[in-house]
């Protein structure tokens, strides 16, 4: 939201040529009587001055010079009030409605489409409606999810209005008979969380008892702490960062994201939150099965994005990416020949640098028994996996993008059971044996990886998790400058291409249009899939109507104040480099030691094994 300042608040030049150019600069607001233009403003000064509520800032919708040039008398006041007003109700009505910000993929925010309404579509139904402040309501989020983030989020920033709690010093454990002005203060914090009932009167403030202990866990159990009842240096930490100002902000942050994700999560979806690293299969609002899963390391992040799992590939052959050919298994080999034929490996040809290389499925694949397909632009999808030790670390960020779920038989078996396609049985009678089969859905299942470190639970609490990849920070660090806004323009993002597919080409080989490769035997990996983004350069008007030459004057500097090549609304996802950047085109099938327990084929003197 740049551009030449109206009455000190700035405004978005180039979009409100947009607006005003097409109607030949005639005024949508200031058209009406002072008596009746009046009960107008006040309703969308009403509205605008609830973004708080909703984690936005107010000052970015100009109600003090709104309200400051009500009846106005001048036609150069008239014209500032009716930018101002147009100005507001369309940055009001796309924030809230679809963010304020958005993704970076630069930060590894990955894909998010954007679902942008037409800002200038906005404007004119608010000037029309004879109460435009509950025409901008109507794009307030009723989600229950969002609406829970709401309600924490105003207890946490009326905690943070004051001066704040008495941090918990540090010193010994705290636990069940401890006592002291460090429970005290441990008190306050729990009563701040909601986690402890306000005290009473005849409690000891001081005294660090089983009720205190039972609030302690439940803090404990929604922050992903260890649950014991006592007052480590972790769990003085997350109480110390947490109530008021700094949950406030993760709330908002959360609130903020969650206007990113599709309208429709669809009554049935895969789920998985990266801070949490936990996959849930969700039907109806409740989860119908959670597992452990592991996610990208912090150098090689898991990206965040919407797609549909179209198939599951039991016994899938791994295609090893040249990078790992190249980085991993070519020395391996030229230090042991009998490499290739002891992990089932076998050379496929050759693609344009190095050979192409394929694992045959088995108890040695680093994809185990099963791949979870869902064709996007990063090449990344769920897979079983032969090493179980990661899953019951507490921190298992330790792949390099993709997913492995801890039980991909019972996910794959939960999937089916309720898919038209009648695959349980096929699931079945492709685990009896080793070769490989694909099991295609009949109905496409929506697979959303998110990033909040904050999300109610099916209880509706509000659990909490770190800022693993430090995502959060990135957005707080940008929060004061919102998006501009372009009338919507779909464009599809540039197609991202995998060294795999690369290689492909160079040897004539087509994927199918499940994204798995057209040679028998041979699932490849999932392919781009388009996107949209807005788009779109302001349009100018040589046509100017007198009854706004003053506004077309203003709006004119503000547009040349900002030029028409920021293009706020510019591709989130852009073109994603194949060999670059925190998120990788070759993600799906990265080089590096799995960590975690031994392969049980393993040989006594290979090194740790490959896995994705």
């Amino acid at each position: 939201m740049q551009g030449a300042p109206v009455d000190g608040a700035a405004i978005d030049g180039p979009l409100l040529v947009e607006l005003y150019g097409p109607r030949a600069w005639a005024p949508l607001w200031t058209t009406a009587k002072d008596k009746e233009l009046r009960p107008r403003v006040a309703s969308v000064l009403e509205q605008i001055r609830k973004a708080g509520d909703e984690g936005l800032d107010p000052a970015w919708y100009h109600p003090k010079q709104i309200e400051r040039l009500v009846g106005a008398s001048t036609d150069a006041q008239k014209a500032q009030l009716e930018m101002l007003l147009s100005d507001a109700v369309m940055h009001y009505a796309a924030h809230v409605r679809d963010g304020a910000f958005r993704p970076d993929k630069r930060t590894g925010d990955g894909w998010v489409q954007p679902t942008d309404l037409d800002p200038t579509q906005v404007a004119e139904e608010a000037a029309r409606s004879a109460d435009p402040g509950s025409y901008l309501a109507t794009f307030v989020p009723t989600d229950p999810t969002y609406v829970r983030f709401r309600d924490e989020f105003a207890r946490h920033r009326e905690a943070a209005s004051g001066k704040g709690l008495p941090p918990v010093a540090d010193g010994p454990k705290l636990a069940v008979g401890s006592k002291g002005s460090r429970v005290k203060a441990l008190r306050a914090h729990l009563e701040a969380t909601g986690d402890l009932r306000a005290g009473d009167p005849a409690t000891d403030p001081e005294l660090f008892d089983e009720e205190v202990k039972a609030a302690l866990e439940a803090f404990q159990k929604r922050h992903g702490l260890a649950v014991d009842g006592v007052v480590t240096t972790k769990t003085r930490a997350a109480l110390n960062g947490g109530a008021g100002r700094g949950r406030a902000r993760q709330l908002q942050i959360a609130m903020e994201k969650f206007r990113w994700l599709p309208r429709d999560l669809g009554r049935r979806h895969v789920f998985i939150n990266i801070p949490e690293q936990r996959l849930h299969l969700r039907d109806g609002g409740r989860s119908d099965l959670e597992m452990n899963v592991v996610v990208g390391k912090p150098t090689w992040q898991t990206p965040e994005f919407s797609a549909e799992m179209s198939e599951i590939v039991f016994n899938p052959p791994w295609n090893v990416p040249p990078k790992i050919a190249r980085e991993e298994v070519l020395p391996r080999i030229k230090s042991d020949p009998s490499y290739l034929k002891r992990h089932d490996m076998r050379m496929r040809g050759r693609g344009r640098t190095i050979p192409l290389i394929q694992q045959a499925p088995g108890p040695r694949n680093p994809l185990g028994r099963a791949k979870f397909n869902f064709p996007n632009g990063f090449d990344v999808y769920l897979h079983d996996t032969p090493n179980k030790g990661p899953f019951r670390a507490a921190d298992r960020r330790l792949s390099h993008g993709c997913v492995r779920v801890a039980d991909a038989k019972g996910l794959a078996a939960a999937i089916l059971a309720k898919d038209s396609g009648g695959g349980a049985a096929r699931q079945k009678a492709a685990l009896s044996s080793f070769q490989t089969r694909a099991v295609a859905l009949g109905e496409k299942l929506p697979v959303h990886i998110v990033y909040f470190t904050a999300w109610p639970n099916d209880e509706g609490e509000i659990v909490y998790r770190g800022d693993v990849y430090r995502r959060d920070a990135k957005l707080d660090a940008r929060w004061g400058k919102p998006r501009g806004l372009r009338k919507p323009a779909p464009v599809a993002p540039p197609p991202v291409r995998t060294d795999d597919e690369d290689d492909d080409v160079a040897r004539g080989v087509q994927p199918s249009a499940t994204g798995v490769e057209a040679t028998p035997g041979s699932p490849g990996q999932p392919g781009p899939v388009p996107g949209a983004a807005v788009v779109g350069p302001a349009r100018t008007a040589s046509d100017r109507g007198p009854a706004a030459s003053a506004a077309a004057g203003t709006v004119a500097a503000a547009r040349r104040a900002r030029p028409s090549t920021a293009a706020p609304g510019a591709p989130v996802g852009g073109a994603i480099d194949s060999r670059s950047g925190a998120v990788a085109a070759d993600v799906g099938s990265p080089p590096g030691p799995g960590g975690g327990s031994e392969s049980p084929t393993r040989g006594a003197g290979d090194p740790e094994p490959l896995s994705p």
